[in-house]
């Protein structure tokens, strides 16, 4: 429970699923100059994926029996959804600085949406139709709606509207959209906070 308490209280304020997801890592560690890991564990991913509404209760229950009956595998689904997050922070990360990403990573993002649309269908829904997900047993499911969610981003009017955090030690990024553009923070109430109170710290230092 104390994992499951950790996981809910990440700040959720990217505004979309794949910046969400990419926002899984917590502020810089000053020792080690690298952000703060929170998907650690096969559990933290299927918390996430539950918080996130990217899983069923059920289907996470599903998902974590078979990761406690195969490790190894569960192991290999945490590496690819950390180097999958990755991949797509250097991405978005990029757009948002308004540079071209690597080609590298682009590629490597093709690959997973590839493989990611491989797992939808088409199905009945109301009066007409709608995108579904097969209920296959892969330990990284939960990553395919990462996936599109990115791909549908990546080919939406709000790509301009991608912004990254300015506070010094942050590495979230986000949706801006607020009409002038002009969101500089992940939320005010974090970031923003502590660089007014860095700025309130630094002038009380000039005038003494």
């Amino acid at each position: 429970m104390g994992r499951t308490r950790h996981m809910r209280a990440i700040n959720r304020v990217g505004g979309v699923l794949c910046l969400e997801y990419i926002n899984t890592v917590g502020e810089i560690d000053q020792e080690s100059g690298k952000p703060v890991e929170r998907l650690n564990t096969y559990e933290d991913l299927l918390v996430w994926s539950i918080e996130g509404e990217v899983l069923s209760e059920a289907a996470s229950h599903k998902l974590g029996q078979a990761g406690a009956a195969y490790p190894d595998e569960a192991a290999r689904a945490v590496y690819r959804a950390q180097e999958t997050r990755e991949m797509l922070y250097r991405l978005f990360r990029m757009v948002s600085a308004g540079e071209i990403p690597a080609s590298k990573d682009l590629n490597d993002f093709n690959l997973a949406r590839s493989e990611a649309l491989a797992h939808t269908y088409i199905a009945p829904q109301g009066q007409g139709f709608a995108w579904a997900w097969r209920d296959d047993e892969a330990l990284d499911r939960m990553l395919h709606p990462v996936i599109r969610s990115a791909a549908e981003l990546l080919t939406s009017p709000d790509l301009s509207r991608i912004k990254a955090c300015v506070g010094t030690d942050c590495r979230w990024l986000f949706l801006d959209m607020s009409k002038n553009k002009s969101r500089r923070w992940c939320d005010m109430n974090d970031c923003g906070n502590r660089h007014k109170a860095r700025r309130h710290y630094q002038k009380r230092r000039v005038s003494m």
